[in-house]
Order: structure tokens, then C-alpha cells, then sequence
């Protein structure tokens, strides 16, 4: 899904079938964003882990990430699983 199918139908679905011009992984990033604020406002729990990070972001500095998952204090046993899925040391 793209930030312009928003408003559409198609808004239940997480992928874009429409071809909409510039929708990109950063788009999809966004409206889980959304989905996610949206269950907080409702005091839900939301979870979503990624795990083909360098397919979607081929630039992606490994050690800063986890640099970042260790300074949000996100679990361990999710960093750990993260380093393994990108295979750091």
C-alpha cells in the first residue's frame, strides 16, 4: 500500500497492487506507522519485526542499527535474533 491509496479500499491490505507512482518500502513503513499508532491510541499492543532489513534498505549500517536497538532498549532476545538474520558476529 501507498501513502495515496490512503483513502481507498485497498486500505486493509499492507501491499500496493496499483502501480502508484514513487510508492516505495518507505511507504509501506509509513502506514504500519499508522496501524501502529492507531492501536496505542486504543491502548491495543502492536508488534511487527522485520526481517529482511538489508532487502528493503540495502544501505543499512548493521552496527548502527543494533547500535539503536540496544539504546531504545528494545529485548535482547530480539537483538540477538536481529544480529542472526543479518549475520553479525
Amino acid at each position: 500500500m501507498c501513502i495515496y491509496c490512503l483513502g481507498s479500499p485497498a486500505r486493509s491490505r499492507l501491499s500496493c497492487s496499483c502501480s502508484c507512482p514513487n510508492s516505495n518500502t518507505t511507504d509501506a513503513i509509513h502506514v504500519l506507522t499508522h496501524k501502529i499508532k492507531d492501536a496505542w491510541r486504543y491502548s491495543k499492543v502492536a508488534v511487527a519485526l522485520f526481517l529482511n532489513v538489508q532487502g528493503a534498505f540495502p544501505n543499512t549500517v548493521k552496527d548502527q542499527l543494533i547500535y539503536n536497538m540496544k539504546t531504545l532498549k528494545v529485548l535482547t532476545c530480539y537483538i540477538k535474533l536481529t544480529k542472526k538474520c543479518l549475520q553479525i558476529g
